[in-house]
């Protein structure tokens, strides 16, 4: 993996030695990891610099993982949700997933490869999400400019078509044009 296609790893838990071991296990990877103890920095962090990844634990005092990653979810889509945990309880990762709409939920101890893999997964998949915001937006905007136009030229934009695949033009409009561009369409 390259630091030129991915942006940061973002890991926040209340335990130093976890984020300690966060930053060992993924140091190979050559992607910069943001670490801190306190959840309720997490959404300035990512309002201030681009994360591609959110490793949470889920029993943090100040706030839940659950609570954490369902407001990251709401207020920046495009990163990728994990959750760490001591205990896995079913109850747990099913609100996990409905709550946060977390990537993956991962147990402690946690096997330092498998995150490795688990975090590129991620970082591809936030990729992908990127692209897929990019041409969301540009549809956006295609679809703005579209209806513009149309407001403001009603019929440029919205054409009827015969069986064969010609253009059919109403009898009030081939009048309004002719009216506009005179017998001849303007020539003579």
């Amino acid at each position: 993996m390259t630091t030129t296609t991915m942006t940061s790893i973002l890991a926040v838990d209340d335990d130093p030695d976890i984020l300690t071991a966060l930053r060992r296990a993924l140091a190979p990877l050559g992607v910069p990891v943001i670490l801190t103890e306190d959840p309720t920095e997490v959404l300035d962090i990512l309002s201030e610099q681009p994360i591609a990844v959110l490793i949470s634990d889920i029993d943090m005092p100040q706030m839940t993982g659950l609570e954490l990653m369902a407001q990251v979810r709401l207020a920046h889509p495009q990163v990728v949700r994990m959750l760490l945990t001591g205990r896995t309880t079913f109850d747990s990762a099913i609100n996990a997933i409905n709550q946060g709409e977390v990537h993956r939920y991962l147990n402690k101890p946690f096997e330092p490869a498998e995150l490795r893999k688990l975090v590129q997964e991620a970082v591809a998949r936030s990729a992908d999400l990127a692209r897929d915001s990019r041409a969301g937006l540009q549809a956006q905007r295609k679809r703005q400019l579209f209806d513009q136009l149309e407001a403001e030229h009603p019929g440029l934009t919205k054409f009827v078509r015969d069986a064969e695949g010609a253009y059919l033009v109403s009898a009030g409009r081939a009048s309004k044009a002719e009216r506009l561009l005179g017998p001849r369409g303007g020539q003579g």
